[in-house]
């Protein structure tokens, strides 16, 4: 009996352990598409030691069609675009108080281009610009106001891929800084290439492309350390490791991320510490693709996670515990715990429901 009871005690204890573990909250800011239920930008405290958020103080802007955002991390400024017809889209800086989690309107500006891609390196706004396939840059004032009301620059991608009916029309699906600030990589996704451009002050400056497979449809770049580049392609399914020096992309594996060839790849993500990338797909098998970061940047396949309807977006918290998946078409933010060993995906709770989530950011 007395060994009962200490065996019991000693469960107890571990349980209560295991149920006070301390919380670690970060803010978590989510973009949706418009609906009759949800519109705009959605905040929240989020603790990415236990995967959970409070839903019950969530602060909110309203903003149409808010389909990506960026953070300023020096001024807290947010940049969202407004993925509207491409002669009505915009996109605005916000001002934001984590505390109050409550957002100010600082702003906005036309895109002349329906954008569903921004990003800012502090000095510059950058928005890519899926119609109209463009990129639009604007001057940032001083406290993170966008200078201009229209762009500043305005430049077109181009067109060369073999799909009549997806590439037939210039369209730009990301663009990103380089890690050392430097130059600007955009994905021209209608030539199968990666446009890069000098990064000087306020202007980019064309300066090489980067060609892909043909039929590839790059979507999202994402790079890990300094030197290697990886790029998911929407059409083939294909992952693109890349060598990166000096403005310079220089393929060296591609890997195939979308079996069920769907022509649907999504989103492109690394752990902080970078053993593994996640690469989602949509339209058939919706899921997760898994991979481990070998020593020379190349991809190894670690397994995949089915997701819920429509992955677009996936994100994972600055401590790297945990996965988020918006589900588009599920309503559904998704929450899966990492694997530190294997990299492989469990997951986690009920999820965050939200109307038509597309962007999931921290900050």
């Amino acid at each position: 009996m007395r060994n009962f009871r200490n065996i019991f005690f000693a469960c107890f204890a571990f349980f209560l352990a295991g149920c006070s573990q301390k919380a670690d909250f970060v803010t978590m800011l989510v973009g949706t598409y418009s609906t009759s239920e949800s519109n705009g930008i959605y905040a929240y405290r989020f603790d990415q030691e236990n995967c959970r958020a409070d839903s019950s103080f969530v602060g909110h802007a309203e903003l149409p069609e808010a389909s990506y955002l960026a953070v300023n991390q020096a001024t807290g400024t947010i940049y969202a675009v407004s993925e509207l017809d491409s002669a009505k889209s915009f996109v605005s800086a916000l001002s934001f108080d984590k505390e109050n989690l409550s957002f100010k309107n600082m702003g906005k500006a036309a895109t002349e281009g329906s954008p569903c891609y921004v990003s800012t390196n502090g000095a510059i706004a950058v928005t890519a610009n899926y119609g109209g396939g463009s990129i639009s840059s604007f001057r940032i004032g001083e406290e993170g106001t966008l200078y201009d009301t229209i762009p500043h620059q305005h430049i077109l991608g181009h067109i060369g891929g073999p799909d009549i009916s997806r590439q037939e029309e210039t369209h730009v699906h990301c663009a990103i800084f380089t890690p050392d600030g430097k130059y600007l990589l955009a994905s021209d996704f209608s030539a199968d290439a990666i446009m890069s451009f000098k990064v000087e002050k306020d202007s980019l400056i064309e300066y090489a492309t980067a060609k892909l497979n043909p039929d590839y449809g790059p979507r999202h770049i994402i790079f890990k350390g300094s030197d290697r580049a990886y790029v998911i392609g929407e059409l083939s399914g294909d992952i693109t490791v890349c060598e990166y020096s000096d403005g310079i992309l220089t393929p060296i594996q591609v890997i195939d991320n979308d079996p069920a060839q769907a022509r649907g790849s999504a989103d492109i993500k690394i752990t902080p510490d970078g053993r593994f990338l996640y690469a989602s797909n949509r339209l058939k098998n919706d899921g997760v693709g898994i991979y481990r970061i070998e020593p020379d940047g190349k991809l190894s396949s670690a397994g995949y996670q089915p997701t819920g309807i429509h992955p677009r977006n996936i994100c994972i918290t600055p401590n790297g515990k945990f996965l988020l998946v918006a589900c588009r078409d599920s309503n559904l933010i998704e929450t899966y715990e990492i694997n530190p060993k294997t990299g492989k995906l469990t997951k986690k709770g009920r999820g965050i429901h939200l109307p038509r989530p597309v962007c999931i950011v921290f900050c």
